[in-house]
């Protein structure tokens, strides 16, 4: 399946008790997917392809859903984390499908991972356009 477009101005968190405040390694736009590296405790965008973007943090705390634009490493960044809700837009998703962490850096996709990639789960999408995120890692390559 072909990874998931948005619009950027649609994202949008709609609760707020699962909200990260971090620091960026990189320009982060919203809707990407993110995570912490434990070297210099920046947040960079998440791609399936190996272990050092796509960290086996079995509970998912080491990943997030940007919530907003930033272009330049060491600036704020909000991320939602396991738990949230986020909306997307209408029409994103296709209710009930399972997201993961796309090989497209800091996308993500309803689609299996591929052979030597590393699954990590997003969310499940509730209906069009709201995922409900709850990130988990597998914890070895497929």
């Amino acid at each position: 399946m072909a990874t998931v477009t948005y619009a950027d101005a649609d994202v949008l968190i709609d609760n707020n008790r699962r909200i990260g405040y971090v620091f960026s390694g990189e320009a982060v736009a919203p809707g990407q997917i993110v995570f912490r590296s434990t070297g210099d405790d920046l947040w960079y965008l998440a791609d399936s392809n190996n272990l050092a973007t796509a960290p086996q943090s079995l509970d998912g705390d080491l990943y997030g859903i940007a919530l907003n634009l930033n272009y330049a490493s060491g600036q704020p960044l909000a991320v939602a984390k396991s738990g949230a809700l986020v909306y997307y837009g209408t029409g994103v998703f296709t209710a009930n499908d399972t997201l993961f962490v796309s090989q497209v850096t800091g996308a993500m996709d309803p689609d299996p991972i591929g052979a030597t990639e590393y699954s990590i789960k997003v969310g499940v999408a509730i209906d069009s356009a709201n995922l409900s995120v709850t990130f988990q890692a597998s914890g070895v390559p497929a």
